[in-house]
């Protein structure tokens, strides 16, 4: 007979190789979820020493970095880059987004406006709030994002680039290597 007063639910026994949680050395995160900007954690992973095998920042970068990169990980710019220049395969991984190129075109006070408007949207899907890539916030992001043609009469008068110089091809007889390596 149980020792439980009647009407109560008792938990099942813990198997003894049952890690009590919170534990220092794992974390919760999501595993691959459809959700955008924020959805609270179903899981845990394992993160010991800060989890040093996943690196987000260089060493020295401003934390708001973090908030830019989020923003631009939503546009439809960053997503067409990833699966189909990166990757062309379904299965991105942490390599592929690595790859990304950082979105050096915009200017210092577009990028404020990113790192806010997404702190905001975190904000919200904390609050319960579900986002999806149709919502209007997301639409900003990309308009945010979308690279700007140069000022017409600064590209005008700007001086194009030189040739490059023409390297003397090898003859067939040659080997095809100079002095300091190969030449083409």
């Amino acid at each position: 007979m149980s020792s439980a007063a009647p009407g109560s639910t008792s938990s099942p026994p813990r198997p003894a190789n049952a890690i009590p949680l919170p534990c220092p050395d794992y974390l919760p995160y999501n595993k691959a979820d459809s959700s955008i900007i924020y959805c609270p954690p179903r899981h845990v992973v394992y993160w010991k020493d800060d989890g040093d095998a996943v690196l987000f920042l260089r060493p020295g970068a401003h934390p708001d970095e973090l908030w830019f990169i989020l923003g631009w990980a939503q546009t439809n710019l960053a997503t067409t880059l990833l699966k189909k220049v990166v990757n062309h395969t379904r299965n991105v991984q942490s390599k592929d987004v690595e790859r990304l190129p950082y979105p050096w075109w915009v200017d210092p006070e577009t990028k404020s406006e990113v790192i806010l408007r997404v702190k905001l949207m975190v904000t919200e899907a904390r609050e319960g709030r579900v986002f999806e890539t149709s919502d209007p916030e997301v639409h900003e992001l990309n308009r945010l994002f979308a690279a700007k043609p140069p000022d017409s009469k600064a590209a005008r008068h700007a001086p194009l680039p030189a040739p490059a110089r023409a390297t003397a091809r090898p003859d067939a007889a040659s080997s095809g290597v100079g002095p300091g390596g190969p030449i083409w």
